[in-house]
């Protein structure tokens, strides 16, 4: 079995490591919030039942007064 500090430590391991670092690095991160809408009525269409992809991405990217969480998530929309 090997030891968990042998893994750490190997040269894959840190060669996995350093690439994935430069991955996240990439990424734009947004703040969503998720406010409890587990209820599909809360994004839905109510003429045409279908859940609309921008006002669910509205609804978990602004807080409680409207105010966008970020401008990253505002330019999005």
């Amino acid at each position: 079995m090997t030891r968990v500090c042998d893994l750490f430590t190997s040269e894959e391991f840190q060669r996995r490591s350093a690439i994935n670092k430069e991955n996240r690095a990439k990424l734009r991160l947004y703040t969503h919030l998720e406010r409890g809408l587990s209820n599909a009525r809360d994004v839905k269409n109510p003429e045409s039942d279908e859940i609309s992809p921008a006002l669910l991405y509205k609804k978990t990217h602004t807080n409680k007064d409207g105010m966008w969480t970020s401008e990253d998530a505002r330019k999005i929309l």
